[in-house]
């Protein structure tokens, strides 16, 4: 019983983490910000939350804020990919892995598509929602 009741707080931070890094994502300005929820179809992660940046400066912004944001939750950054080329970075918290692309990369690579079992979340609610 004490397991099932940890797994549930620690599901219930995870999707407060996916959803604080998408607010982070939409105060930056970022474009077409979502979260995806991957737990039923994937293992090694819980969410993705994927947002367009318009250049390499604003995308290393919003990197700044969310490893913030994640620094004031106690979540650590594993690994950060592809930062200072501006087209796709990559931050790796483990349940949650954040994407930011430039508009070029997120057509070229389609993670919404390649993920299309995921369920999409409605990140800004204060309870996590389906869209339609």
């Amino acid at each position: 019983m004490a397991k099932t009741a940890t797994l549930k707080a620690a599901e219930k931070r995870n999707e407060t983490l996916a959803a604080r890094a998408a607010r982070e994502c939409a105060e930056k300005r970022a474009e077409n910000v979502i979260v995806l929820d991957l737990r039923k179809i994937c293992d090694y992660t819980d969410f993705f939350v994927i947002a367009t940046a318009s250049s390499s400066p604003q995308m290393k912004g919003i990197i700044r804020e969310i490893e913030r944001v994640m620094a004031e939750e106690k979540c650590r950054v594993l690994s950060r990919n592809g930062i200072t080329e501006g087209k796709w970075a990559l931050l790796d918290c483990g349940d949650v892995m954040v994407h930011l692309f430039s508009a070029e990369c997120r057509e070229f690579y389609q993670l919404e598509t390649l993920w299309g079992d995921a369920r999409k979340i409605d990140w800004g609610s204060e309870f996590f929602k389906e869209q339609d």
